[in-house]
């Protein structure tokens, strides 16, 4: 019996356990246990939750790998070597607790008691009460309330569609990996009447026509939605109203669905009201925008699409010295992605980006460029765009940034597996051109769906963006929180990125600052940016325009960087300022960041700029090196850090 969650973790522990004298290779790791690197980091992330309170912790050293370091030798092998698993419950930590909490209270169809959930979730009331005001505030967001029955329990209070959305959101979706390749353990918790390959199948069958294995996160929306009302009508819990503009579907795609829910019904011995198939209607159109029919103000719309999208690559030409004008593939998409935002905005919905946070760490450029130029076309056109629409628009920036200078040999077959959709398929096959130019050929781009109905062609390498174990072709995982990391990765042939020695010396001595205490956000831009109008690198005009920009989107990409930087390319001349605080800046709400990079760049310069990104990318990965420079801060050995990468 596992002593963990899962075999897997023992494993892993005895294997550091047995090589604990050194670190041991993350192939190493890889190779005995079978799994993606992808896996093994997720595993160590969980155990490094739990043995810290057994005197344990697994430690990465740059370069060289994993290793069990043990702070007391007693303590831990006691613990490990003892008979009793201490494996009472899969709940080991706050977050799960927590989150199981959230599903008890929106599943369950009556009140719960407080004993009942105490008991369920092995805690105190004292702890109870901590989860409980946390579970509160995520339900606010979807105008969801608990109300508490004397003497009878919790009740979840609201629309059926709203508790549906949170259900979906907040515990569905938790796990974006494993709920695009397939359905999740909760999934089958929740669903459980219901033969999930089943429907799958009857899904795939009567909506075949409709294309939607174009994107398996679109297509799952869609799946786990009619998941979702089978259940709940099934639980006597129907939609009684929808509260927002249904899309309307052409029509021979309503005839389609129409077809499939009459199978349903029968399947299941339930009938969907007018709302539920109104439902259905809804997920489709919201995840498919192509399948829904034009409005009345078509020309409108496609009109308002070009314009848009001449306004965004003139201010990109006018600001960046990026000329994206004549790029035909950039306009096409653009206009296409925009005439379809704007057509859903009729209906006062949009579609959720499941990547949002990987587009703003991953490609921090384009998306800046794509929110500040959005916030113009908000001004001149009064349409809003949301930050999930942000982060689409910025994926096809980033497409136009890599499209240059590529060219077109051919040697190795390369097949693309994407789950997120076209666009980032699209992404990574300009990533593998530029890079690879000399020895690839990319011969299509496809979804896990059509991977698993061998739809795909020849090809010698399959480059996957999710972990495919069981399949004929040789793979290579590309993780696209660490998307360039991992394209570095692929072939025998690729060298290390070199970097100029000019680019990591915009960070200049005089603009370098080793914060001691505490210091608010604007008080430490105003110093830089007097330092740096004081040295005639920026005007006066410079500070304002920062600020400006932290007004409209926080420039922190995680807990760890900050980024910020003004509006438009109005220095004098080029610099990088650095600044160290090992106890924090707060930035945005409450998340505090250790280092902040200001961007004072000219319009010249801006380009180059591109490569400054990637190396604060990678300094993002190496935790190694930002615990030593918040002890010892010096630039000197931030720049030497860079050089390294």
């Amino acid at each position: 019996m596992a002593k963990l969650d899962y075999q897997r973790l023992d494993d892993l522990v005895n294997i550091l356990l047995l090589n604990r004298q050194q670190p041991l290779a993350l192939n190493a790791l890889v190779s005995q246990l079978a799994v993606s690197d992808r896996t093994i980091r997720h595993d160590i992330a969980i155990l490094n939750d739990i043995l810290p309170i057994h005197h344990a912790k697994i430690n990465l050293t740059r370069s060289k790998g994993y290793q069990l370091v043990i702070t007391d030798n007693h303590g831990f092998m006691k613990w490990w070597y003892s008979a009793d698993s201490d494996n009472s419950t899969q709940l080991t930590t706050p977050e799960e607790r927590q989150q199981y909490l959230l599903y008890l209270l929106l599943t369950s169809t009556t009140p719960q008691s407080v004993d009942s959930l105490l008991d369920n979730l092995y805690i105190s009331k004292n702890t109870f009460y901590t989860y409980l005001k946390q579970v509160k505030e995520q339900l606010t967001t979807f105008n969801l309330k608990l109300i508490n029955h004397p003497n009878v329990g919790f009740e979840l209070v609201g629309l059926e569609f709203n508790i549906r959305k949170a259900i979906i959101e907040l515990l569905i979706r938790a796990d974006l990996q494993n709920y695009i390749i397939d359905f999740s353990s909760i999934e089958y918790h929740l669903f459980e009447d219901i033969d999930l390959a089943q429907l799958q199948n009857l899904e795939m069958t009567y909506l075949k026509d409709l294309d939607l294995l174009e994107s398996d996160f679109y297509h799952k929306n869609v799946l786990s939605a009619l998941a979702l009302s089978i259940t709940r009508i099934m639980q006597n819990k129907p939609l009684k109203t929808i509260p927002l503009k249904v899309p309307k579907l052409n029509t021979d795609v309503i005839n389609k669905v129409s077809e499939l829910i009459k199978v349903i019904e029968k399947e299941y011995a339930i009938q969907f009201n007018i709302f539920e198939r109104d439902y259905c209607y809804y997920n489709i159109g919201v995840n498919f925008p192509r399948l829904v029919q034009d409005t009345e103000n078509i020309d409108y719309i496609s009109s308002t699409s070009s314009e848009i999208v001449n306004t965004i690559l003139q201010g990109i030409k006018q600001k960046t010295n990026y000329d994206w004008t004549h790029d035909e593939v950039l306009r096409r998409d653009l206009t296409a992605h925009i005439k379809g935002f704007i057509n859903m905005d009729i209906y006062n919905t949009n579609r959720t980006n499941p990547l949002l946070e990987t587009i703003k760490k991953s490609f921090p450029l384009p998306y800046d460029l794509s929110l500040t130029q959005l916030k113009e076309v908000t001004q001149k056109y009064g349409i809003d765009f949301s930050e999930d629409e942000v982060g689409y628009i910025a994926l096809h920036l980033a497409g136009a940034i890599e499209r240059n200078d590529q060219h077109h040999y051919q040697k190795i077959d390369v097949a693309i597996v994407c789950a997120s959709g076209r666009t980032l398929s699209k992404l990574i096959e300009i990533k593998l051109k530029k890079k690879y130019s000399q020895i690839v050929n990319i011969v299509g781009t496809y979804s896990y769906a059509e991977l698993m109905h061998q739809k795909i062609v020849h090809n010698d390498i399959l480059v996957s963006t999710i972990p495919i174990s069981e399949t004929k072709y040789t793979s290579f995982f590309l993780d696209v929180n660490n998307l360039d990391r991992d394209i570095e990765r692929i072939g025998e042939r690729i060298t290390q990125l070199t970097h100029q020695l000019s680019t990591i010396d915009l960070f200049k001595p005089s603009f370098f600052y080793s914060i001691k205490g505490t210091m608010s956000k604007e008080a430490l831009l105003t110093k830089m940016a007097d330092n740096l109008q004081s040295e005639g690198f920026v005007e006066s005009d410079f500070i304002d325009s920062v600020l400006t920009r932290e007004k409209i989107g926080n420039t922190c990409i995680n807990s760890v960087l900050a980024i910020p930087h003004p509006m438009s390319l109005i220095a004098n001349q080029s610099a990088l300022s650095l600044a160290i605080a090992p106890e924090g800046i707060l930035w945005a709400g409450n998340t505090r960041v250790n280092f902040i990079c200001l961007f004072s760049i000219t319009k010249e310069d801006f380009a180059a700029s591109e490569s400054i990104y990637d190396l604060l990318l990678d300094f993002l990965e190496d935790t190694i090196a930002q615990k030593k420079l918040l002890e010892h801060p010096t630039l000197s050995s931030f720049k030497k850090i860079l050089r390294a990468y």
